[in-house]
């Protein structure tokens, strides 16, 4: 039982400390001319994601497993341009 108070407190201290940072970084005041650009960072907090498990191919050719999954955010993201590898 002490073991599973010590995951939970991990697990509030690692959330406290990610919407913090959440917080912390919508609240920042950059301003950018229009020649500076900003870089485009999109970060994926997943757990246990294999690289087939997204209705998007990370290989050559599509397997059962794409199919399988539905992903449209990646999707749309994927035909604006963006690649996954």
């Amino acid at each position: 039982m002490n073991s599973f108070k010590q995951l939970y407190n991990s697990a509030s201290i690692l959330s406290a400390f990610a919407l913090l940072l959440l917080l912390l970084s919508s609240c920042s005041q950059t301003k950018s001319s229009d020649t500076e650009q900003q870089p485009n960072i999109i970060f994926f907090l997943v757990d246990d994601m294999g690289w087939q498990d997204t209705s998007l191919p990370f290989w050559t050719e599509e397997t059962p497993f794409n199919r399988r999954y539905n992903t449209p955010g990646m999707e749309r993201l994927a035909a604006e341009g963006m690649m996954f590898t």
